[in-house]
């Protein structure tokens, strides 16, 4: 599972990392801490785009989460971190469903200590 993942990463243009709604300090320093390991390993050659609506509490954390349209999921690998199903991924705004955003992207990755899986179909 963990080269699957490495490979689909690796393999990627464009990644962006999605975090639950009402993000926790977990569900932040995952998005954090893997886009910055996927730009230190990497020398920054591909685009990795955090997004998701960052907690008042943890404004000053990281960097702010970029505004996410259909144009940054097209053919993007989505990870998503530190959520249990596919109805509490933050998707940052109400201007389209999860459902248009798995029809958008390559492929989806779950990173998580949930057990449900993803549902992308």
């Amino acid at each position: 599972m963990q080269e699957a993942i490495k490979e689909s990463i690796l393999n990627a243009d464009k990644i962006v990392i999605l975090w639950h709604q009402w993000a926790d300090y977990d569900a932040v320093g995952s998005q954090y801490d893997l886009a910055k390991i996927i730009e230190e390993v990497d020398g920054c050659s591909r685009r990795v785009v955090v997004g998701g609506t960052l907690p008042i509490n943890l404004k000053n954390f990281g960097w702010p989460p970029e505004e996410l349209t259909k144009e940054v999921f097209a053919d993007a690998l989505l990870v998503v971190v530190d959520t249990a199903d596919s109805e509490r991924i933050d998707l940052g705004n109400d201007n389209f469903s999860i459902a248009q955003v798995f029809s958008w992207v390559r492929q989806v990755v779950k990173i998580d200590h949930h057990p449900a899986p993803i549902n992308n179909t």
